[in-house]
């Protein structure tokens, strides 16, 4: 099965099934990555793809040359991991599909080392970069490892150093942190008939003891 699918219609759609494809094509890769391609070729202004990742799949760190990059979580979780010239880990982004708590989309505008960890059992993305697509542009840094097994344990341990493998946990935690920062805040209201005024302890601590 390939691992790169590939059209020239003016149009295209992707639906569930083309989704389903994409994936089973991941499973059964050895790379566990598969993508549909929406542009039509490598020389394209626009370089546009529908990937998939199941949760072994290893992207070493990269960067894009005098390009962007937009990711649009289509299902599932992932942590896109920035990295310093030496690479040494500078941010971390949680993203995540629709229902997942998370940020849905983020935007890459410069050239920083990065990388995306799956953390779930199957991720699927929707980038879009700018074209031309050149290979050369897409090798590794000399800092991260070239065998197979080093590469594995370098993207094992950028997971564990994750404060939670869940990165709901913390998205709550913080949430949950600043509920209790403005717990005792005194909120004006305006209404068309008057103003009022309320204090959010009661309600703040109705929300804690829910999600407790």
């Amino acid at each position: 099965m390939t691992s790169v699918f590939r059209h020239s219609d003016d149009v295209i759609v992707v639906d569930e099934g083309w989704i389903e494809r994409v994936k089973n094509a991941a499973r059964a890769e050895p790379l566990r990555r598969a993508r549909l391609n929406l542009h039509h070729s490598e020389a394209d202004a626009v370089q546009e793809m529908l990937i998939a990742f199941c949760g072994d799949s290893l992207s070493p760190p990269h960067r894009h040359i005098g390009k962007s990059e937009s990711l649009h979580v289509v299902e599932g979780r992932a942590l896109i991991v920035f990295f310093d010239e030496n690479g040494a880990t500078k941010r971390r982004i949680a993203i995540g599909g629709v229902g997942t708590g998370l940020p849905a989309l983020y935007r890459l505008a410069a050239q920083h080392w990065h990388t995306i960890i799956p953390l779930d059992e199957m991720v699927v993305i929707h980038e879009v970069t700018t074209g031309p697509f050149r290979r050369e542009q897409e090798r590794p840094p000399n800092w991260v490892p070239r065998n197979s097994e080093e590469l594995l344990k370098f993207m094992e341990r950028l997971r564990r150093d994750e404060p939670s493998l869940d990165p709901l946990d913390d998205l709550r935690l913080r949430q949950d942190q600043a509920d209790q920062r403005f717990s005792v805040e005194r909120i004006e209201c305006g209404e068309v008939h008057g103003q009022c005024e309320s204090i959010r302890d009661s309600t703040v601590n109705s929300l804690l003891k829910a999600k407790l």
